[in-house]
């Protein structure tokens, strides 16, 4: 017996331009769905638009904050506040002391004025 050899069918340019439509087709088709769901996972012009315009702000206002020599000058001036109330404090009590003495020395001279009247 004498094996047959297989068929193999003709391929033709019409064949092969049919298969060309078929896959052009069938890729734009893929292309406009895979466009069409992405489109949803990326931001539209006008959501980066809002997004600049906000970070833009922030940018100022970082811009505007006080530094780290602003903060070790207001340190400065803090401490310097500070060993004037200690300052104010010491003549407050010098004060203090003060009138207690005239306080003591007038209580006296109003005893003698009276202890001498009588």
């Amino acid at each position: 017996m004498q094996r047959a050899e297989p068929v193999v069918p003709e391929f033709t340019w019409r064949d092969l331009g049919g298969l060309l439509v078929s896959a052009t087709l069938i890729g734009g088709i893929v292309i406009g769905w895979v466009k069409w769901r992405l489109s949803s996972d990326f931001a539209s012009k006008a959501d980066v638009g809002d997004v600049q315009r906000r970070l833009e702000a922030i940018e100022q206002q970082m811009r505007l904050a006080p530094t780290h020599a602003d903060f070790s000058g207001l340190s400065i001036r803090v401490a310097a506040v500070e060993r004037g109330v200690d300052v104010g404090n010491a003549e407050l009590r010098g004060l203090r002391e003060g009138q207690a003495r005239i306080e003591r020395d007038l209580s006296m001279l109003v005893q003698h004025h009276l202890r001498t009247d009588t």
